[in-house]
């Protein structure tokens, strides 16, 4: 694009500088580019340069764009004479005349389907990623013969988004290499979802985490367990030796044991012993106790 401004230019501007105080103005030599040469089959001058030596003479290479947006390069050298405008002025008219763009391939046209790499049942489509357009002679336009060679990429793997280039294709008309066109995929693929090795560690150490959980609630449970049989077997065994010392006769004499046979008959009134036929009226206890203080 910048090569295209420069050459374009009719005039070039010069700041002051040192040398000169004042700026200075210069001209394009290309006469074309002045507007002298006008055309019927073109409507803008676009360059290019002009040349000229004692020995290669008057060169000129121009270039020009007509309304359809077609635009022609035309080059003169070696010519002895002055104009050498005429000459390129009738070069590119004569292209004009006689040759035109065309549009070959489409943007995104249809060019093949193929298998999706997550899923072969399922398929998608490769569309052209851009337009193509060749400068053919206007009296070929009816007997074009374009063929198409595919390069498809070997190793498409998903994810796939649209736009993506899956591979190329060189376009040929009449036998003869006009261009390559990019492939683009106009579907979405998406991975499968796998679990990552992050995902894999994180699951394995939670199952560690568990397994170590299960081990310290059973470390847990045997440790209630012994305290139930070292620290409570002792107050059973008591609990046993005082019923039994209730059914003797003379256990009731001592003032001590008799208050606190009292509090030990209200404990068992409260908590009386589970059994499997139910009695009904007062327990063995409270008999014992009523017939000492009768006596």
């Amino acid at each position: 694009p910048k090569f295209r401004e420069i050459v374009s230019k009719k005039i070039c501007r010069i700041p002051p500088t040192n040398k000169k105080d004042k700026e200075q103005f210069l001209g394009t030599t290309n006469k074309l580019l002045q507007n002298a040469y006008k055309s019927d089959f073109y409507s803008n001058v676009t360059g290019i340069k002009t040349g000229y030596t004692d020995k290669a003479g008057h060169n000129l290479i121009s270039s020009a764009k007509n309304d359809n947006g077609c635009e022609m390069i035309a080059v003169v050298m070696g010519y002895r004479g002055s104009n050498v405008f005429q000459f390129s002025k009738e070069l590119l008219e004569y292209g004009f005349k006689n040759f035109s763009k065309n549009k070959v391939i489409e943007k995104e046209s249809f060019f093949k389907t193929i298998a999706s790499p997550e899923d072969p049942s399922s398929t998608f489509q490769l569309v052209a990623g851009d337009e193509l357009w060749a400068l053919f002679p206007k009296n070929l336009q009816q007997n074009w013969t374009i063929e198409k060679k595919e390069h498809i990429n070997s190793d498409i793997t998903a994810p796939i988004k649209i736009g993506d280039t899956l591979g190329f294709v060189d376009i040929f008309v009449n036998h003869a290499f006009i261009g390559k066109v990019p492939l683009i995929s106009n579907s979405n693929i998406p991975k499968k979802a796998i679990p990552s090795q992050r995902m894999k560690e994180s699951a394995s150490l939670a199952f560690q985490s568990s397994e170590g959980n299960k081990t310290t609630l059973s470390l847990l449970f045997l440790f209630l367990m012994l305290l139930l049989i070292f620290v409570f077997k002792p107050f059973r065994r008591l609990f046993n030796f005082l019923k039994k010392s209730l059914k003797h006769p003379n256990f009731f004499h001592d003032k001590k044991i008799s208050s606190v046979v009292a509090k030990f008959r209200s404990f068992c009134v409260k908590y009386p012993k589970k059994s499997k036929k139910q009695t009904k009226g007062p327990s063995k206890t409270f008999k014992y106790y009523k017939q000492y203080n009768q006596k």
